[in-house]
Formats: C-alpha cells, structure tokens, sequence
C-alpha cells in the first residue's frame, strides 16, 4: 500500500513536508506547462472546521455547510505548489492515521501522473446530499455525495470526467483545535461522464 516507504512508515511532520514538496518539484517538472492538478481516481478526505465539543451544542446545518466549504478545498491542494502548506492543509482537516494515509495518496496521485504523463484539473465540486447521520462520544458521522467534474490531460487529448462519490465520514469533535476527519468509508466511487476533446 505504501510502495516505498514500508509498512511501518509514520513519517514525521518535517518529513511529510520534505517527501511533499519533492513530490511537486518532480511532477512540475514532468508536467512543463501543466501543473500538478487533483486526483480523480481517489475519492478523498472531507474535513471539517471547528463547532461546538459538546453534542448537545453541534448546530447540524451550520456543520454540514462548513462540511461542504472545507470538502471542496481539499481538492484545491493539488493546486498549491509548497509542501509545507500543502501538508498545513490536511493537518487542519484530519488527525493520526488518516493524516498519514491522505498524505500518502496524495504522493502516489503525483506519482501517477508524473508516470502517465497525465495531469488533472478539477473545475467544480457539486454536493447532491450531505447529512449528519450520527453524532455520539465526541464524534459526528456524516453521509456526503458529490460530483468531481475535472479535465484530463494526456499527452495526445484532452477529456473531461465526472465522478460521482459518496461516503460516511467519521469526524472527531473537540479535540482542542477543532474538528478532525478520523476516517471515512468509501461507498461509491465511479466514473459517471468521459467527454473527449
């Protein structure tokens, strides 16, 4: 899973910044005009910014609509081109393992890339449902479908792709800096439109 690094990687936070930002130098490198852009094959992280530590205080509609703000950025990393904020980004969205594994998955898309000599550019994030399912001992559940609409650059054409996601996140609440995705289970994950140009 972690091709490279071993099983029992657990790179430090200086670390993670030093592998991030040599991954970017090398995919823009590889991509000349075209910047490394986000990965559509992997449905990604959703992070959540602070509420209330207190279940009885968690106002839903206020949590779901930050919900959807932070979910659209986490696509917008692959747009930043230092590691260090790059890794800021996902620090300020999850915790633990699944700040590893996101970190992880976003040098392999890069790596990806690089290989295919493709590059892909998300144009829109458009949430169809998102819910709070659950919320129980300090952490929220909630049920997210959305579209990724993107473009992908090969070496001899250009397409555009839709992806339809859904998943239930699993946010902890109240960890003294807000909340932190902590783990998430992918429901579906399929492409839903290729348009070639």
């Amino acid at each position: 899973m972690n091709e490279g690094f071993g099983t029992n990687f657990r790179p430090s936070r200086s670390n993670m910044k030093r592998i991030l930002q040599k991954s970017l130098l090398d995919t823009h490198r590889a991509a000349g005009k075209f910047a490394a852009a986000a990965a559509l094959f992997l449905a990604v992280l959703a992070p959540v910014a602070a509420l209330s530590c207190r279940e009885a205080d968690i106002d839903g509609p206020a949590l779901l609509a930050e919900f959807k703000r932070i979910h659209s950025n986490i696509y917008n990393i692959y747009g930043i081109k230092e590691g260090g904020e790059i890794y800021d980004t996902l620090a300020a969205s999850c915790r633990g393992k699944e700040l590893e594994r996101q970190v992880l998955e976003y040098i392999k898309c890069l790596k990806v890339q690089k290989e295919m000599k493709t590059f892909i550019t998300i144009k829109d994030v458009e949430y169809n449902d998102v819910r709070l399912e659950d919320v129980r001992d300090g952490e929220a559940e909630i049920f997210c479908k959305w579209i990724v609409i993107g473009l992908v650059r090969h070496p001899t054409h250009i397409h555009r792709k839709v992806n339809l996601n859904e998943a239930v996140y699993r946010v902890a609440l109240g960890n003294g800096k807000g909340p932190r995705i902590t783990g998430y289970d992918l429901l579906t994950n399929q492409a839903v439109e290729v348009m070639r140009r």
